[in-house]
């Protein structure tokens, strides 16, 4: 079955930039950009970095840009997986300016047990909206253990 259904009549393999059909060598080249990010992001880490929604898309076109046109970029397509319908995709610059104004630019607490709940939140705020055509999971990771 399809990972994400934007219609019945998708395919499992995504038009990407590579030119890439083969799921294995997709997976390959997914894995690396986010790897690839998560060591640039690391490095420029900062403790004034602002995790803010620009941050956020350019978190998602660092790692994916490389493969895919839309990285970086809210999902053009309503998506569901499993049999549930994401938000659909028309409402996503709202629901994403309200996630920056309610969950990003919240204060992290400097309490241990306050700040994991906050980022298990935010970590699950995200991964509900679902902002992107692929790689929300691995964005939300990244941008947990970033803001940790």
């Amino acid at each position: 079955m399809d990972k994400y259904r934007a219609s019945a009549h998708e395919s499992e393999i995504l038009p990407n930039l590579l030119d890439l059909t083969d799921v294995t060598a997709i997976g390959l080249a997914e894995f690396e950009g986010f790897l690839r990010a998560d060591i640039v992001l690391t490095e420029s880490l900062t403790p004034t970095t602002k995790f803010t929604l620009r941050y956020l898309l350019e978190m998602h076109r660092l790692a994916l840009g490389h493969l895919y046109a839309f990285a970086g970029r809210y999902r053009e397509v309503n998506i569901s997986k499993g049999g549930f319908a994401f938000p659909a995709a028309r409402f996503l610059p709202a629901s994403m300016q309200q996630f920056e104004q309610e969950w990003l630019r919240e204060s992290l607490s400097a309490d241990r047990g306050a700040l994991l709940d906050r980022v298990g939140a935010i970590h699950g705020k995200l991964l509900f909206i679902h902002p992107f055509r692929e790689g929300n999971g691995r964005t939300a990771r990244l941008l947990a253990n970033l803001i940790l």
